[in-house]
């Protein structure tokens, strides 16, 4: 017979509990309850409505596909490295599959004389002695993003490091699942020490007490022992407390240390300074210590600074008697003296007041330099010019008072620069009259 051959027929045959086909049971099946015509006809509907589903069982589960996990290399930077300092590993994990890899593990034991520092990939972590990287699941072809991880060795000698890759899925290859990265450690013999000079923000005056600062840092990568600083204070200029100072030709040269400054660490020193004078100054200075320095450009600073003018202008005031006489002359003799350090023109008031019967009169205002105005309601001003430094000016001012009480006078200076104590600005005198 020729044309399209003919396709067999099949069918699959679904035994369902309780009921059995019409014929009788099929070989190997047991005897089960009758089902009627209508009850056959009813599941029917079911079947083709999807009102019931039947489970036809298809064998076991198909077995996870194998994977083959691999590190690829591993690099350390810096090779070698000083002892106390940190080396980087680049580690490099894929998978050739064919199968996910998933539960993806990258470790590495951690040796005693190490600890973990960091890594560029927040899945790193480690414990005292093991570096654990969760990487989870891993495709196939795939290749996880360089990881960087960070160890700081504390001891002279060689480090080894093994990372080893692992998952839950059966490995193919496991011989390249591990590389070891081996660094020297070496005992670091110099130290990078520097000096950084620093002067107060605020304004600086002549004769009060300013602060300088004197920084001393290592950098390493070894200690550095007998650190010491040796600044260079120009003529004018003295420090109070924080070194220990000697003269050498007009200037002066301090000492600050020597100190022990580990790697990386520093140290700071206050000076307090005064300056005698006004002007521009500039303080240099060096530091040295017992280890061969690499970077000796670091090693001196200066600072510069403006010093103000400043003058401590001071008042007193004397009586010619006490107790005086009703109507007899009352001389108060008010001197000003000007402390420095610096030149200042000096304004002087006085004003006087009385409990006396009949008030007081003003005889004579006598200044030794200088002017003083017309009086107005018992106050008299008075302009004494410039005092230089230690210099005095006077002003003699005669009352009368006309009866029986007290005369209290009260003098105040003023000047054109800074004044650093103005406590001693204002005097006062009270006499008895009787």
């Amino acid at each position: 017979m020729t044309g399209r051959p003919m396709r067999r027929r099949t069918s699959t045959a679904i035994d369902f509990p309780g009921w059995m086909p019409s014929g009788g049971p099929r070989r190997g099946q047991g005897r089960g309850m009758p089902m009627s015509r209508l009850a056959r006809t009813r599941l029917l509907s079911a079947l083709l409505l999807g009102l019931v589903s039947v489970v036809v069982p298809t064998g076991a589960a198909r077995a996870a596909a194998p994977v083959d996990l691999f590190v690829s290399d591993v690099s350390d930077s810096p090779d070698p490295v000083f002892a106390g300092s940190t080396v980087s590993y680049t580690v490099q994990v894929g998978n050739r599959g064919p199968g996910t890899a998933t539960g993806t593990l990258l470790t590495a034991p951690l040796p005693a004389r190490a600890s973990f520092q960091g890594s560029n990939d927040d899945r790193c972590s480690a414990t005292s002695t093991l570096i654990t990287c969760d990487l989870g699941t891993l495709g196939a072809p795939g290749m996880v993003s360089p990881l960087i991880i960070e160890v700081r060795p504390t001891e002279a000698g060689t480090l080894s490091l093994t990372f080893t890759v692992s998952s839950t899925e059966p490995d193919t290859n496991p011989s390249d699942n591990s590389r070891t990265a081996t660094t020297t450690v070496t005992t670091p013999t110099e130290a990078d020490v520097a000096l950084q000079l620093g002067a107060q923000y605020n304004p600086i005056h002549a004769g009060t007490q300013f602060l300088i600062s004197a920084g001393m840092f290592n950098s390493g990568p070894a200690t550095a022992t007998n650190v010491t600083a040796r600044l260079r204070m120009p003529a004018g200029l003295s420090v109070t407390s924080g070194a220990a100072c000697v003269p050498d030709g007009t200037d002066s040269v301090c000492t600050v240390g020597p100190t022990e400054l580990p790697a990386p660490a520093g140290s700071t020193a206050l000076l307090w300074v005064t300056a005698s004078a006004p002007g521009d100054f500039t303080i240099s200075g060096s530091v040295t210590a017992d280890q061969p320095d690499p970077q000796p450009a670091n090693n001196s600073s200066s600072v510069s600074f403006t010093v103000l003018p400043a003058a401590d202008l001071a008042v007193t005031v004397s009586e010619s008697s006490d107790p005086s006489l009703p109507g007899r002359a009352l001389t108060y003799t008010l001197t000003v003296t000007n402390h420095g350090p610096s030149p200042s023109a000096a304004h002087l008031t006085d004003a006087w007041s009385a409990t006396v019967a009949g008030g007081v009169t003003l005889l004579s205002v006598e200044p030794s330099q200088g002017g003083c105005g017309s009086t107005i309601a018992g106050r008299v001003e008075c302009d004494l010019g410039v005092l230089a430094s230690g210099a005095t000016a006077t002003v003699a001012v005669s009352l009368r008072p006309q009866g029986v009480g007290t005369v209290t006078t009260e003098a105040r200076v003023t000047g054109t620069e800074y004044d650093g104590d103005p406590t001693n600005n204002t005097a006062t005198e009270t006499t008895a009259v009787h």
